[in-house]
């Protein structure tokens, strides 16, 4: 990866909210393998943040893996941060609306299946069994 981060996972969630009385905002969701294994899912716009590169303590641009990276191209990444960002910073679906969500995990070896998925939307401090559309 050209920002020398550590590799995730992607989710991407389609979230039915049209039969709801108010919006939702898809905050976390966790899937486990047969092992019951947690694997837990948020924002994606999280990861990318952590992504572009920083202005550090000595004056110079630094990338999360602690290199140096020069100004020019830390610019080039800076945007492309942002704009990836943006893109995906919108978790929330709103009444009798449909959206498609992603969400990243910073375990980026996953099972080839789950066996339960378990929501946690912002606002709420219960979790909510899910069900997968397939």
């Amino acid at each position: 990866m050209k920002t020398g981060a550590a590799p995730v996972s992607y989710l991407v969630v389609d979230v039915d909210n049209r039969r709801a009385t108010q919006p939702i905002n898809l905050y976390a969701v966790s899937v486990f393998d047969a092992a019951g294994r947690r694997f837990t899912f948020s924002s994606v716009a999280d990861a990318i943040h952590s992504w572009g590169p920083t202005f550090s303590y000595d004056f110079g641009w630094r990338m999360g893996d602690g290199s140096a990276v020069d100004e020019a191209a830390a610019g080039r990444l800076k945007r492309e941060a942002t704009g990836l960002h943006n893109a995906n910073v919108n978790t929330t679906v709103g009444v009798a609306g449909q959206t498609r969500v992603v969400l990243a995990s910073y375990d980026a070896h996953l099972p080839a299946g789950f066996v339960r998925v378990i929501v946690q939307p912002f606002g709420m401090d219960v979790e909510v069994e899910a069900a997968p559309a397939s």
